[in-house]
């Protein structure tokens, strides 16, 4: 038997059969015991020490035990806690950005329109003039989300 310590990168789990590739690149297996049901709370991400034997070109697990959950998936819970506003902030901001989007692509459409009616624009005057319209467009959306209010 031989013993590996890492980094679970992707588990794979179907009926009896339960698979995990470590961050040493091989996959680890087991078949036919009920292994993935009593390490189901195992992530990617986490910290492992695995017992195998070799069979081959097989590494059937005989023992799997958590030691810890790696840095990388510690590191992710506390950026997304530190940089992420709270959900209300964010969906303020992203209704605003929704409706500048709408408007900017509108406003590329009626542009566009005036280009098959034969119009020549330079380009600084084609983006001032889908500014104009994207402006013009997002006033009335935010009128109307007013109005209906």
């Amino acid at each position: 038997m031989e013993k590996i310590e890492g980094i679970i990168q992707v588990i794979n789990a179907k009926d009896d059969r339960y698979g995990i590739k470590l961050s040493d690149g091989n996959w680890y297996n087991d078949f036919g015991k009920p292994l993935y049901e009593d390490n189901s709370e195992m992530q990617k991400g986490d910290k492992v020490n695995v017992v195998y034997d070799v069979k081959g070109i097989f590494r059937n697990i005989k023992n799997i035990e958590k030691t810890g959950e790696s840095a990388t998936k510690q590191a992710d819970e506390k950026t997304s806690k530190e940089f992420f506003p709270p959900a209300s902030e964010y969906d303020k901001d992203r209704d605003k950005i929704i409706i500048r989007q709408t408007a900017t692509k509108c406003a590329s459409w009626i542009v566009a329109g005036l280009f098959k009616t034969g119009q020549a624009y330079t380009f600084e005057a084609t983006v001032d003039l889908i500014k104009k319209y994207a402006d013009a467009i997002e006033k009335r959306i935010i009128l109307g989300i007013e109005e209906d209010k």
